[in-house]
């Protein structure tokens, strides 16, 4: 028989070869069928928690991707007004170089 430590220290090949190794309903089927019952069991917990984890990031990534776009819209009148304003300077100093070039002659 062996003991616990020694099923647990056991890799999941060594443990999946033992548990065959013992006739249905044995002691040594019916340990090493719990034990990697409870492995599967310990890695899916361990895949979930990493998955909310995941999740938790995502949230928080869309949240500020959300309120970076929200900032983005309220300046856009401001944008809207600054190009504008760079349209009426850029016009008005055409019209000022145009007349300089007209009334020198």
């Amino acid at each position: 028989m062996k003991s616990p430590d020694e099923i647990m220290a056991m890799s999941d090949d060594d443990l999946r070869r033992w548990t065959l190794s013992g006739p249905q309903n044995s002691y040594v089927h019916e340990i090493g069928s719990t034990e990697m019952n409870m492995r599967c069991a310990v890695r899916i917990a361990n895949a979930a928690a990493e998955m909310a984890t995941a999740n938790r990031n995502l949230v928080e990534t869309t949240r500020q991707v959300v309120e970076a776009h929200h900032r983005t819209i309220r300046e856009t009148p401001n944008l809207v007004r600054a190009t504008w304003g760079i349209v009426l300077i850029t016009l008005i100093t055409q019209a000022a170089l145009i007349y300089s070039e007209v009334t020198k002659r």
